[in-house]
């Protein structure tokens, strides 16, 4: 693993693309991230300085299950996917939307927008209910089949839940590739029948699964209330009990500062609460935005780093919370893996090892399960042998 992960830092420099390292176990994953960790100055000195202590601090809530990502529709933008900006424009040249309404069209809100882009398409259906629906018109915009490394990493994170405005399934189809199935709410239940473990994801604002239950203009957003309660009581619980780490959120949702009013009416005020709900990731900075949020938000921006493209420093950073947050480590037990451990760790893998040899630590005693349990994180197998080693 040592001597794959050198050559390709040293091929990376003549390399004008990135390298995927692809491994057969979950012990090669951890070995992989073990390795890296130890010589975090090659993979992450790209990152303005002190940010990868800040994803470090991220990192040790990640493994303590407490943070949950956010995720808004800069995430998908690297796969394709419109900004919302965008999306308005797509749908008025689908619509047709007339050259003497176009002037004064961007100067209105998005939610307006996209109410007067929805009336002149229910107008042009009339009584044809065959036709395509306002819903599966801005389905077809989200319609990527390949996603970037920002949903892939983010689902690589040790979080049971996820949160997101975005209508695309680029993060359900990363967590399913890695092996981090997720059931969709509110479309999907938490069935036992569904191997997504206690895994879920709030599509917050619809999905194109659902054309319909896609949220985007200024009535969807008024009668939001009175038909997702529970899906924002949910977010409010989050904010209150976890940190939520918010990527490709511009934080000018409305329906989220109504969430986050009613969060700061029910938690009493803290002296020195900086950032007690969450931290954004940004690309650039924009002090006026941490001030108004100062007192529940903490920002990273990715500015001051030696990329020029702001966007590829959140993916790095975005790698380096990640590897930091793979508390695994399966490679130590596992078979055939002795040989990648220095004189220290051998001595501590036979020791461990020499605890499934005493009588005592066999039988059906509870205990005993507890100890294999504990065995098995750390990637022994029942079924290998390990007496030369021993």
């Amino acid at each position: 693993m040592r001597a794959i992960l050198d050559a390709i830092l040293q091929e990376l420099p003549l390399l004008a693309c990135d390298v995927v390292l692809v491994l057969q176990d979950e012990a090669a994953f951890a070995l992989a991230q073990e390795v890296r960790r130890a010589n975090e100055v090659c993979y992450w000195s790209a990152l303005p300085p002190g940010h990868l202590d800040q994803a470090k601090r991220l990192a040790h809530m990640a493994r303590k299950g407490r943070l949950v990502p956010f995720m808004g529709s800069g995430v998908s933008i690297s796969s394709g996917a419109p900004s919302w900006d965008g999306l308005l424009d797509e749908l008025a040249q689908r619509i047709g939307l007339s050259p003497d309404l176009a002037a004064g069209f961007r100067k209105l809100s998005p939610l307006d927008r996209a109410n007067i882009l929805q009336s002149q398409h229910e107008s042009s259906r009339g009584s044809d209910d065959s036709s395509e629906s306002f819903g599966s018109l801005v389905a077809r915009s989200f319609s990527m089949e390949k996603y970037g490394l920002a949903p892939t990493l983010l689902a690589n994170l040790p979080s049971e839940g996820a949160i997101t405005l975005n209508y695309d399934s680029l993060f359900e189809r990363a967590s399913t590739d890695a092996g981090r199935n997720r059931a969709v709410i509110p479309h999907e239940s938490m069935s036992p029948h569904i191997d997504t473990g206690s895994r879920w994801l709030l599509k917050l604002h619809g999905s194109v699964s659902q054309p319909d239950s896609i949220v985007l203009t200024r009535d969807d957003y008024l009668g939001y209330n009175a038909n997702r309660e529970a899906l924002s009581a949910l977010v409010k619980a989050h904010l209150m009990t976890h940190h939520l780490l918010f990527v490709g959120f511009g934080l000018k949702d409305d329906h989220f500062h109504e969430i986050v009013h009613d969060v700061r009416r029910a938690m009493p005020s803290r002296q020195g609460g900086t950032g007690m709900l969450g931290t954004v990731l940004t690309l650039n900075a924009d002090p006026l935005q941490a001030l108004a949020w100062s007192d529940n938000l903490s920002f990273i921006s990715m500015e001051d780093s030696a990329q020029e493209d702001l966007a590829r420093t959140l993916e790095i950073f975005l790698d380096a919370l990640t590897c930091y947050s793979t508390a695994s480590h399966f490679y130590f037990l596992a078979p055939k893996y002795e040989g990648g451990l220095n004189p220290k760790d051998k001595q501590l893998r036979r020791e461990i090892l020499k605890l499934k040899t005493l009588p005592a630590a066999r039988g059906e005693s509870s205990v005993v399960d507890v100890i294999d349990e504990m065995l098995r994180t750390l990637g022994w197998s029942e079924n290998a042998s390990y007496h030369e080693e021993l």
